[in-house]
């Protein structure tokens, strides 16, 4: 049985630092950035309301969900997904301007591109069934976005 394929896309929001997925042209999903040091956020989906947030001192460790329990906890080179099974490889790479993120190989990955100073786009590629896929999506979109804060301020200091 073959499945249908969902168009996804990222389109900044009205609101600053809001971010929203739509399926379809749908809007099913949003990333709330709380600050503008990308530490903390929130994530909203047709599952429930979300926290994101990343490690202070590891920029790269992002979790979302429960704190103590989370949905989605991305580290330096795997990912980890509740109701994916095991550990899954991911890799973000980038500097200033442009970034870009893999999650997961083969049949089932996310692909993401940041690219742009003042107003950020983002490129979205996703292949096969993911848990929690709104979450998944926005989670890997909140780690570009750390990691590219990051980079400014490293640069610009």
């Amino acid at each position: 049985m073959s499945e249908r394929m969902t168009a996804l896309s990222i389109h900044t929001a009205a609101q600053p630092r809001t971010w929203v997925l739509q399926a379809d042209r749908q809007a099913v999903a949003s990333l709330r950035i709380s600050h503008a040091v990308t530490t903390s956020g929130q994530v909203r989906t047709l599952e429930g309301v979300w926290p994101i947030a990343r490690d202070r001192r590891r920029w790269w460790e992002i979790s979302a969900g429960d704190p103590e329990d989370p949905i989605v906890k991305l580290g330096r080179e795997t990912a980890t997904i509740k109701g994916q099974g095991d550990s899954i490889p991911w890799e973000i790479r980038g500097r200033l301007s442009r970034f870009h993120a893999v999650l997961g190989a083969y049949q089932r990955t996310i692909v993401l591109d940041v690219t742009g100073l003042r107003v950020p786009t983002a490129e979205l590629h996703v292949s096969g069934r993911w848990e929690h896929r709104d979450l998944v999506v926005l989670t890997c979109l909140f780690a570009l976005m750390a990691g590219r804060r990051r980079s400014i301020i490293l640069l610009s200091g």
